[in-house]
């Protein structure tokens, strides 16, 4: 018995290297009978997904031995007669079908099957050996004395047969009692038509097509078609008769064979076939030439989603072509060309017809020469009217463009792309550039060195290179598959995965509508916050090399905020606050962000720019939680309205679309929103043109046949955030489509049916997905929204069940959920406390050094305290709910956070960590006194600077003693951001917990404060320097792992080190445009340190003024809520582009170039930069306040004298190099 794995094969992963060891087995039941592992648990996936083929004589009895249970996984057989008697037949055939139950399609491997096979058959079934399930049997015997054999076979079946095959009467048309039993085949879809005189004529199908109203699927072959003259003219008699046409909808596909020499035949019924059937969805065709298609019928036609039209001859392609095109409906049209000679091969041109233009699909095999000449006219006659082109024959890349073709017969053409080509050193002949070409894709292509700055050259407003499976020269000669994002490429597009998402599926079936959007004047349009982000900042990949903020960030929300406002829209955003509860482990999947940053070094210091930015791009970039703030600081800039929701966005805006009183009238974002209770959404604006594309979920349902719920589980199957694909459907990237999820579920009735149908599968299995499944399932319908009451309620209230903590997430106050909706604090420690884990990825730099790691373990007290702050006000249970830090370094070990004591009498495991709150309770610092301190001050702003002078002497210190009085709230805006800062300042140490004076520390920061010009972030920049040195990781020491080497002697090396360092702390003034300039990844490895430590002085003024507010310590009822986070420090994180300035002007000075040289050079290097003078003149500033402060710690004994001797050296060095 032979197991055919080539096809229906989705065997789990973990079967796949037995099967390979295993290959020289071709009787692999008996395998399967010997290995218990197999024949108990794998068998049951190689029988769901292979059939039994070419069965004969010489294993038939095998199947006897086979144990039962095997056999009823069996759907499909393939048998071949062989040469036995009849009484053999009959044994083994009743043996087959007793051990095989479940059978649906039994099939002939022969085309004649013996008049005592059919016989012999039909006495199996007419004694009760039938299938139950069987839907088609073998083919009908066209011969006249089995012919009524097949046909009692199939009344045997009638109730389940699904496949019927009818021959024509040989000298009459179809009459009445030819067709009338069709009535009692309740299954029947499809009808495969054998025509002679009968079958013929439209009189024929009116009649047969009323007694089998229910059929789908019609299928018309010609093939044995042969009349003498005398029947042919009797046929035309008939063809000539009036015909009244009843139309059929229910008929959706038709496909007539084998007429390449009955033209004048048949042809007359395709427009009648046309008009019969009005809801026909695709229609295919086997012609001789074009002539037999009339305007008529090309009309009709025009409504049909698919069409296949085989010709003979290139001629009749290129006319079907050119007069289908004239009529622009949205369909998809398929020509094939099939030669009569053998020494010509197959062509085919698929056109899909869309509102933007059509994209066309040629494939072949032809040589170049004739490939490139077909290909040519085909182009020429689509046109301007062409925007997509997929090209899969041998052909020369730049031969395509020498014709001319792309840039002058097709100038609208946005994406191309070409496989099997070759690419080598020669430029195009044509001076054109192809200026609408946004999109290129190369597939299997064997390229030369220098084909990127070809085609970047060519095609100028290129945004997005793939390449798959691509040769370059090298050693290896190994597959190259890249994405290369160009310089106006949006930073949402990833490496390419050819995965065919719910995005494509609806794109490919034409489900997107477009409307102007003037129709949405007057709009309150609510938005899916990070989707909109992801889609109009431009993406920036050397931002993953310098960290930081994309450099466009706000002229490219301000320009879409314009946008909005020109076009009278009123945007409501919402982004997503809380995780939703996850239960597998930290670092459980592989994290390949780390290879490809690393690989993008490889290349920039090989001098591969274009290689590393590639890398770098599809590393991930920038996560749009790391903007958040920074949006939300420009939309309140602008005044625009935004919230996050407590958990998802798409539920909350769903919430808000299906108010009754309208929160807002439409919702706009990803297609996930889909899932939830949205009737219609958009997908994307585009302003510039004037339109946005919209979907309806009612269409989609309606296209795919399902309903709401259906829709749900093969969302949720396909994968999204909260879910991955299901495994079984998932063995690679390429397998995958959203249509085989919707498959799986019109197979199964619901996702939940469907994956416990995999549960023996071990993928299935390890990852627990059956749960997931079910969890994530109640995760969108029962998601938690914060209702226009303040109140956290789920979707669907009324069914939902009482264990929402189950597969969302412990519960929290309302109060805590209204305070991140307004923006008043940031979800990250909140997530920590309800997940129970922080976990901290790998950095931008791969985080490779020993210091580093050892950084993040002294960070650990500054994060339990933050977490102590937010668990003291809340209820016992998360005072000792379990929190552990992991590590990408070390996964396995957990670094528990120990935020709050046990609670008892001895309270043993108190530490200053998780008492903080009691430690630093002396902070209630009322209006007056900071409203005096502001004029003493002579300053209007409440910042790190006000609160140390305000402490720079004790008679001024003591006044700030104050114990809190709930009766007597805070209420100004500066009271709760003045005490949030000291707090934060005593809890580093910068001032002391019984006088409020100011310790040594906080003593240098009040000298590095001293002068007016002081801004925010120079402010900020000065603690965060201050706090490095006190963690000994600001210094002119490298790290155990470093990369590059500054020029110049030692010493001059370690004066580098140090300064660039320290001036990559501040900002730096930059033009709205990509970055260009060197880059260095030792300055991001200490931006590493920086970014660590700056977050985590972020998260814990957050908690603290968290505190303040569920402690009742401020008044809670307030329309300031985001202006008191957009005053807390450290809102945006800071790139390294200062410290590169730095570095690159000081290793000119050490080539030998004077101040002035040096600054001219670097002006020329660094062309982003808009204003290096002057933010090298603010570093010079920063850096003598720096050192003022560190040769007062040394005074007053806090730092080592080898400390201060590292800053006066570089200082000594220092003052002779400013210009």
């Amino acid at each position: 018995m032979e197991f055919k794995s080539a096809v229906w094969s989705n065997l789990p992963l973990e079967m796949w290297d037995q099967i390979i060891s295993h290959l020289s087995i071709e009787d692999l039941v008996n395998y399967c009978l010997v290995n218990k592992t197999w024949n108990l648990i794998c068998t049951p996936y190689l029988y769901n997904t292979i059939y039994l083929e070419d069965l004969t004589d010489d294993y038939i009895p095998f199947i006897c031995l086979s144990p039962h249970q095997l056999g009823r996984f069996v759907k499909r057989i393939k048998f071949m007669e062989g040469s036995y008697d009849l009484e053999e037949l009959y044994e083994r055939l009743t043996m087959l079908i007793d051990y095989c139950p479940n059978v649906e399609v039994f099939e002939s491997d022969e085309e004649n099957m013996s008049y005592g096979w059919w016989k012999t058959f039909l006495r199996i079934m007419q004694e009760g050996h039938v299938w139950a399930k069987l839907q088609r049997i073998p083919d009908t015997i066209r011969e006249s004395d089995n012919l009524e054999l097949y046909y009692q076979c199939v009344r045997e079946v009638r109730s389940s047969l699904t496949n019927l095959q009818l021959l024509g009467p040989r000298s009459t048309p179809v009459r009445v009692e030819d067709v009338a039993e069709l009535r009692l085949f309740p299954c029947l879809t499809r009808l495969n038509i054998f025509p002679r005189i009968g079958y013929a004529t439209k009189q024929d199908y009116e009649l047969a097509l009323r007694y089998a109203s229910q059929v789908a699927e019609l299928d018309i072959d010609w093939h044995d078609f042969g009349l003498t003259q005398t029947e042919l003219d009797t046929l035309e008699a008939l063809q000539n008769v009036p015909q009244t046409v009843e139309t059929y909808p229910s008929m959706k596909k038709i496909s007539i064979k084998g007429c390449f020499s009955f033209d004048a035949i048949y042809m007359p019924q395709i427009s009648y076939f046309l008009q019969k059937f009005p809801c026909l969805q695709e229609l295919q065709v086997a012609i001789h030439s074009s002539a037999i298609f009339d305007i008529q019928s090309i009309e009709h036609m025009t409504r049909i989603p698919f069409i296949v039209l085989k010709v003979r001859y290139i001629s009749a392609l290129l006319q079907l072509l050119n007069s289908l095109i004239k009529f622009q409906h949205p369909r998809t049209i398929q020509l094939e060309y099939t030669p009569e000679f053998h020494y010509l091969r197959q062509i085919v041109v698929q056109l899909t017809m869309t509102s933007d233009g059509i994209h066309c699909n040629i494939t072949g095999e032809y040589e170049d020469d004739f490939s490139s000449s077909v290909s040519s006219v085909i182009l020429n006659i689509l046109g301007p009217q062409l925007h997509r082109l997929v090209i899969e024959h041998p052909c020369h890349f730049w031969s395509f463009f020498n014709l001319g073709i792309y840039g002058d017969c097709c100038p609208n053409l946005k994406s191309l792309q070409i496989s099997y080509i070759e690419i080598d050193h020669y430029l195009p002949m044509t001076n054109k550039c192809h200026v609408h070409l946004t999109e290129l894709k190369l597939k299997k292509a064997n390229l030369n060195d220098g084909v990127l700055t070809e085609i970047s050259n060519f095609l100028p407003n290129l945004q997005k290179l793939v390449m798959h499976e691509c040769h370059f020269p090298n050693e290896t000669n190994l597959p190259v598959t890249l994405t290369m994002d160009m310089p106006n490429t949006r930073f949402d597009k990833v490496l390419e995965l050819d995965l065919i998402s719910l995005n494509f599926f609806t794109a490919e079936r034409r489900l997107i509508q477009t409307s102007a959007t003037s129709q949405l004047k007057d709009t309150r349009l609510g938005i899916e916050g990070n989707d909109w982000l992801r889609k109009i900042v431009l993406k920036e990949p050397a931002v993953t090399a310098m960290g930081g903020l994309p450099l466009r960030l706000k002229e490219s929300i301000e320009k879409e905020l314009k946008h909005f406002k020109t076009n009278g829209i009123t945007p409501i955003f919402v982004f997503p606050g809380l995780s939703i509860l996850r239960k597998d482990k930290p670092f459980s999947k592989e994290d390949t962000r780390p290879n490809h940053r690393a690989t993008g070094w490889e290349f920039y210091e090989k001098g591969k720019v274009d290689l590393a930015m590639s890398n770098w791009a599809s590393s991930g970039g920038v996560h749009p939680a790391d903007l958040l703030n920074s949006v939300f600081h420009i939309l309140h800039e602008n005044g625009i309205e935004f919230v996050r929701a407590p958990y998802s966005a798409w539920a909350q805006l769903a919430y808000m679309y299906n108010h009754p009183r309208q929160l807002v009238n439409a919702v706009c974002g990803g297609s996930e929103l889909l899932m939830w209770d949205v009737d219609k959404m958009i997908t994307s604006i585009d302003f510039e043109k004037g339109n946005y594309h919209w979907i309806s979920k009612k269409t989609v349902l309606q296209d795919l046949v399902v309903s709401d719920e259906q829709f749900l589980d093969i969302c949720i199957l396909a994968g999204f955030e909260y879910c991955p694909s299901f495994p079984p459907l998932n063995t690679s990237v390429v397998s995958f489509t959203f249509k085989g999820v919707h498959d799986l579920i019109k197979q199964h009735k619901t996702g939940f049916n469907a994956v416990q149908a995999y549960s023996d599968n071990p993928i299935i299995s390890k990852t627990q997905y059956i749960d997931l499944f079910c969890r994530t399932r109640c995760a969108v319908k029962y998601h938690l929204i914060l209702t226009d009451e303040g109140e956290i309620k789920p979707l669907n209230i009324e069914h939902a069940p009482n264990d929402i903590h189950e597969f969302i997430g412990y519960r929290l106050p309302d109060e805590l959920y209204y305070y991140l909706m307004r923006g008043l604090i940031g979800p990250q420690c909140i997530n920590s406390l309800v997940s129970g884990v922080l976990i901290e990825n790998a950095p931008l730099d791969n985080g490779e050094s020993a210091e580093y790691h050892h950084f993040l373990h002294q960070l650990l007290s500054i994060r339990t305290q933050t977490l102590s702050f937010l668990t003291q006000p809340l209820h016992q249970f998360y005072k000792t709910r379990k929190v552990a830090t992991y590590f990408w370094f070390e996964p396995a070990v957990e670094q528990i956070m120990y935020h709050q004591p046990t609670e008892g009498a001895t309270r043993i495991d108190v530490t200053p960590l998780n008492t903080v709150y009691e430690k630093t309770n002396s902070w209630n610092v009322t209006k007056s006194l900071i409203d005096s301190e502001l004029k003493s001050q002579k300053t209007t702003h409440i910042d790190l600077k006000f609160c140390i002078r305000t402490l720079e002497n004790e008679s001024k210190a003591t006044k700030t003693i104050t114990k809190p009085h709930p009766e007597q709230p805070l209420e100004d805006k500066n009271e709760v951001i003045a005490n949030v800062l000291w707090k934060t300042l005593e809890i580093r140490d910068f001032i002391t917990s019984s006088k409020h004076l100011l310790t040594p520390w906080g003593k240098a920061l009040n000298t590095a404060f001293k002068g007016d010009q002081v801004s925010r972030s120079m402010q900020e920049a000065l603690l965060t320097a201050l706090e490095l040195i006190r963690f000994e990781v600001l210094s002119n020491k490298t790290y155990s792992k470093t990369y590059t080497k500054p020029l110049g002697n030692e010493s001059e090396q370690k004066n580098i080190i140090l300064l660039s360092r320290i001036f990559s702390l501040l900002p730096i003034q930059l033009k709205s445009a990509q970055w260009s300039g060197p880059l260095n990844r030792d300055l991001l490895v200490f931006n590493s340190f920086v970014k660590a430590l700056n977050r985590s002085y972020r998260n814990l003024s957050e908690m603290i003024t968290l505190s303040f507010f569920l402690n009742g310590l401020v008044r809670k009822e307030r329309d300031d809520y985001f202006e008191i986070n957009d005053s807390l420090p450290y809102m945006a994180d800071v790139n390294v582009a200062l410290g590169l300035v730095c570095k690159h002007y000081l290793e000119k000075i050490v080539e030998g170039q004077s101040p002035s040289e040096a600054l001219a050079h670097t002006e020329k290097a660094f062309p982003t930069c808009s204003s290096i003078q002057a933010d090298l003149d603010i570093g010079f500033q920063f850096w003598k306040k720096l050192v003022e402060s560190v040769e007062l710690l040394h005074r007053m004994n806090t730092i080592s004298l080898e400390t201060l001797t590292m800053f006066t050296d570089a200082n000594e060095w220092f003052r002779t190099k400013m210009f």
